[in-house]
């Protein structure tokens, strides 16, 4: 259709044939499509822009906006924390969780899991239901400690077996560990080991860790969550019960270069994520 236009224009303008050229030379069919090729970018600036840019920026009204994740953010202490979370506590007894990131290292000195069971001063969860498998009289001190004791022998070990008794850590003496070593499938991760403890001739002191023993376990990166406290528990509980838990996860640094605790941080389902000052905690 362009192309029609043309020559119906160059007949007309036969004589001028100056006129003709700069008109082909504006045009040119691409598909079906006319483009002019004189078409380019605006750069001049309107004069009412001008006009606007050359006032005084600061009297012109504006809003400051800054992200968060530019900023850094401030540490708190213990005490700064327990206070905040106290009064965001709505609902009385927020759990507080302690999230905390170790460096697992590399090569030779990389911790491979970073897992164990730890005993608050203040306990937080109720009572653990604990079997123990001894005879004799690490039995018998083991009934002393009440009704959530599972004590026998091996009487027990085809309950076990079948799968009816239901309980949270098994404990067993050494000498008779060897009544059940063909049950790790069945017990899996609660089959008693001696690395973790399970498996001991103390049976007494084993029960005081088990009984309110709360288990935990950090991932790949070195991350792991652990609830430690609860609002209605005492500051000085609360601190306690934090520097326990970041002793018995520094047990398991296995070189003394770089900085074990890279971050922590305290946070309650109702309120914010408080950063924690870490140095001044375990100093």
């Amino acid at each position: 259709m362009a192309v029609s236009k043309l020559i119906k224009l160059s007949t007309v303008f036969k004589d001028n044939t100056l006129f003709v050229q700069n008109l082909k030379n504006h045009f040119f069919q691409c598909g079906c499509i006319t483009v002019s090729r004189n078409f380019g970018r605006y750069t001049r600036t309107p004069k009412k822009f001008l006009e606007i840019t050359k006032k005084d920026r600061n009297k012109i009204q504006r809003d400051d906006v800054f992200f968060i994740f530019d900023q850094v953010l401030p540490k708190y202490t213990l005490q700064e924390a327990i206070d905040t979370f106290k009064a965001y506590d709505l609902f009385g007894g927020e759990k507080i969780d302690v999230l905390l990131k170790v460096d697992l290292n590399t090569g030779k000195n990389k911790i491979g899991v970073l897992k164990g069971i730890i005993r608050l001063p203040k306990p937080v969860s109720p009572s653990q239901k604990v079997l123990v498998l001894a005879e004799g009289e690490a039995a018998a001190n083991a009934r002393l400690f009440g009704d959530d004791i599972i004590v026998g022998g091996t009487e027990l070990i085809k309950q076990i077996e079948e799968g009816t008794l239901e309980f949270d850590h098994c404990l067993s003496t050494l000498d008779f560990l060897p009544n059940i070593k063909h049950l790790p499938r069945i017990l899996k991760n609660k089959m008693p080991n001696t690395r973790r403890g399970t498996a001991t001739d103390d049976i007494v002191a084993a029960l005081q860790v088990f009984l309110h023993g709360e288990s935990y376990i950090a991932d790949n990166s070195g991350v792991l969550r652990h609830t430690v406290a609860l609002t209605t528990f005492k500051p000085e509980e609360i601190k306690d019960n934090i520097k326990v838990f970041l002793k018995t996860i520094e047990s398991h640094k296995l070189t003394s270069k770089g900085e074990f605790f890279q971050y922590l941080s305290l946070i309650i389902p109702t309120g914010p994520k408080l950063d924690i000052d870490i140095k001044a905690v375990t100093s």
